[in-house]
């Protein structure tokens, strides 16, 4: 399955989410263990709704593939 990139500059992204695993990673972890949904995860960390959605795929990710 082919992870489709909404990102505005998708290199800066991807960039972001390689030097900053610990971090995506945390952020994925705290969103599945803690939170019930996506809208209170966004108010709570100060996301956008799609900027959310990357960091915890990006996150599922790196978790996984550690």
């Amino acid at each position: 399955m082919s992870k489709t990139l909404v990102y505005p500059d998708e290199l800066y992204h991807g960039h972001m989410a390689i030097n900053n695993s610990k971090l995506f990673i945390e952020l994925y972890l705290d969103w599945r263990n803690n939170y019930l949904t996506l809208e209170k995860f966004c108010e709570d960390q100060a996301l956008t709704k799609n900027m959310a959605k990357l960091i915890i795929e990006d996150g599922r990710l790196l978790c996984h593939n550690e």
